[in-house]
């Protein structure tokens, strides 16, 4: 998560709002703001600053000159937020202003999301009728439920039959679990034989890491 442009000591938050308010009218007739802003912001920074000297110098009834300091530091926090969120808004606006005005430059380059690189390990449970139960963890944590980092889900691959087959090109993509258990159903003429299964993990952008090792049951009828 990106850090927050704004100080939260109160000097450095005087100390930023001044600097603010300077850069801004540096940038007036750039981006097309009227007076007022920077006057009302003037208003604000001025609020504060004398709320927080009174707080500072007086030990009597703290509590109250606490709450005038708290509630003054609030409303130059939302004026700061707001008038950048104009200023971020605006057409004008470039991150060399976004510099020198100390706000938030946005990242333009999305984080691409890594490739799973561990497999699942698959267990299956045949206690019911044409269906099995089947149970994943990942290879590094196989006593937790949890999906590795940045995983989406396990897609679920199946072949029925008497063999495993050579290649992965015999089974059929059943799902993505993104939680487990997953339910594989049967039909009745599937009883009696066996379905071979193969996982790996995928990532929100759909691509998969190392597949896991084969394991089959009984097709219970």
């Amino acid at each position: 998560m990106a850090k927050d442009y704004i100080p939260t000591k109160d000097g450095d938050l005087v100390t930023y709002a001044e600097q603010f308010k300077f850069a801004l009218s540096e940038q007036e007739v750039t981006l097309g703001f009227a007076l007022d802003y920077n006057e009302h912001l003037a208003d604000e920074i001025a609020a504060f600053s004398n709320a927080l000297i009174t707080s500072t110098a007086a030990q009597n009834n703290a509590r109250v000159k606490r709450q005038i300091k708290d509630a003054a530091k609030t409303a130059l926090i939302n004026a700061l937020r707001n008038e950048a969120r104009l200023l971020q808004a605006n057409p004008a606006m470039t991150d060399a202003i976004r510099a020198e005005m100390g706000i938030t430059i946005p990242d333009k380059t999305p984080t691409k999301v890594p490739v799973p690189a561990t497999r699942p390990i698959l267990e299956i449970g045949t206690a019911q009728r044409l269906k099995h139960i089947v149970k994943f963890t990942d290879e590094n944590t196989p006593n937790s439920k949890a999906k590795p980092n940045n995983v989406f889900g396990m897609k679920v691959f199946r072949f029925i039959g008497n063999a495993d087959p050579a290649t992965l090109g015999d089974y059929s993509l059943l799902d993505t679990a993104t939680a487990t258990p997953y339910e594989s159903n049967f039909a009745e003429a599937d009883a009696g034989k066996k379905a071979f299964y193969i996982g790996c993990w995928v990532n929100r952008a759909g691509e998969a890491g190392p597949q896991s090792q084969v394991v089959s049951a009984t097709i219970v009828g």
